[in-house]
């Protein structure tokens, strides 16, 4: 592979769980875990199925109208687009928000784990988060030899900061920061904090003062492309910023990715595209001295990430990888249902009699 994933790559990556399969019909049962949409809908008539389902009555019961409406609009509505670009009403499966779940069945999603995917399909969904910021860099970045070497993060308290049980995933890398701040503070080649603290107190297995005390002021764009050398830390799934510090003409310092979603994250190699790190950020200090001590390796790192994102720079290239997603499913995936709810909600948007 090159440091720039073909369309080829990306086709097989997204549309995996499902590329090679044969046309396989899907009972869809009345928990699934996904929106139960259809093509033609709009984004009234998605909340209104939404309710038809244990799944959209939580996501009803957890975010404001307003904000469940936003979700529809940018987790739902580019998939239905898709659908109707390529002529096929079909009814899908989609997943609103962040996502570290195994999908049971085939459906769109905006992230998945690495190791353990599920049916996820990857999708561009809340595309303009993720990637708009990508096109700011060249207007505020500098070139590599005119950053300083500080290790520089920023960023909100996302991600698992408890862990009630002892077989439980691990801590996000996040969680450690409030460590790194204490020790950052006798350091002027760290300024790693938080910018905004969103835990409640019984989600934290630290005390809140704790994470209150790591809190820094907020960087711009501007500010955080002056320095070499950038921790990126996965939150509720993907750092939305990865992408447009690997745009930049600084490096990426992480720990090996976990999630990915249609920026790759999977496809990212270390020491090619990003300096690892611990996933407990134990050896920053010393993978930072590496940083100091290696700087050509690091400026080569930082034009791989460059090349690496031009890959996702052609918008009519995406529309057409979209569309391809779009048709591997509709080619490979019927949806049946498997519960009286289901039979409800596919009937009412698919216009059929099961």
């Amino acid at each position: 592979m090159t440091d720039a994933p073909s369309f080829d790559d990306r086709l097989a990556t997204y549309a995996a769980p499902i590329a090679g399969a044969t046309p396989t019909t899907y009972d869809v049962p009345d928990t699934v875990e996904m929106a139960l949409c259809g093509p033609a809908q709009t984004v009234d008539e998605v909340l209104e199925t939404l309710a038809g389902l244990p799944y959209g009555r939580a996501q009803a019961a957890k975010f404001p109208s307003r904000r469940l409406r936003e979700l529809v609009e940018t987790y739902v509505a580019p998939v239905s687009r898709a659908f109707l670009a390529a002529g096929r009403r079909r009814p899908f499966l989609a997943r609103l928000g962040d996502n570290r779940d195994a999908m049971s069945r085939p459906g769109f999603v905006k992230s998945r784990m690495i190791e353990d995917p599920g049916q996820g399909v990857l999708a561009p969904l809340n595309h303009a988060r993720h990637f708009s910021p990508v096109a700011d860099v060249a207007a505020v970045d500098r070139p590599y030899a005119d950053k300083d070497d500080r290790l520089v993060w920023r960023g909100a308290t996302t991600g698992r900061f408890i862990r009630a049980e002892p077989d439980a995933p691990p801590y996000s890398a996040r969680y450690h920061v409030h460590r790194l701040a204490g020790e950052g503070a006798a350091r002027a080649d760290w300024d790693i904090g938080y910018s905004l603290v969103t835990r409640p107190q019984h989600l934290v297995d630290v005390p809140l003062e704790t994470i209150h005390a790591a809190t820094r002021p907020h960087l711009s764009m501007t500010q955080l492309l002056g320095s070499k050398f950038l921790l990126v830390l996965e939150g509720n799934d993907v750092s939305s910023g990865l992408k447009w510090i690997l745009a930049s003409q600084s490096v990426p310092v992480m720990p090996t990715p976990t999630v990915e979603s249609w920026a790759c994250e999977a496809m990212l190699r270390p020491f090619v595209h990003y300096v690892p790190v611990a996933s407990d950020l134990s050896d920053l200090a010393e993978v930072h001295a590496w940083c100091r001590d290696n700087d050509a390796a690091c400026r080569d790192m930082a034009r791989a990430g460059q090349v690496f994102m031009a890959a996702f720079g052609d918008p009519e290239s995406e529309d057409r990888l979209l569309a391809a997603v779009v048709q591997t499913y509709a080619d490979r995936v019927t949806l049946a249902p498997g519960g009286p709810e289901a039979r409800a909600v596919l009937a009412r948007i698919a216009g059929l009699s099961w």
